[in-house]
């Protein structure tokens, strides 16, 4: 006799059951968890593709227009500078709420 069957005589063939579907659905769920994991860990590696691409590209551009004399590494610096502190924080980032702002259809500046 097991515990079950000591605990809960009369139920022991329907708790049996009970038990077995939430074995099942936890099993389920722990898959369900495990492929999304998977799945997340595929688009952190998608994000970081994509972002060494875009600092590729960027780094290409502002070469490009060092080289044509159009602005000098200086002049970017100083403009990084002054656009760092538009979100009240000088901390070498920007926000990207503040760019969408600049470049949404209503034609606010």
């Amino acid at each position: 006799m097991g515990l079950l069957e000591f605990l809960f005589p009369s139920n022991s063939s329907s708790n049996r059951t009970s038990i077995n579907r939430i074995k099942d659905a936890q099993k389920w769920k722990s898959l369900k968890n495990d492929y999304r994991a998977i799945r997340l860990e595929e688009r952190i590696d998608d994000l970081e593709k994509d972002l060494m691409t875009l600092t590729l590209s960027f780094a290409s551009l502002l070469d490009s227009i060092n080289e044509k004399g159009v602005v000098t590494r200086e002049e970017i610096r100083e403009k990084i500078g002054q656009l760092d502190g538009l979100d009240g924080l000088n901390d070498g980032k920007l926000p990207i709420s503040l760019i969408r702002n600049w470049t949404d259809d209503s034609g606010n500046s």
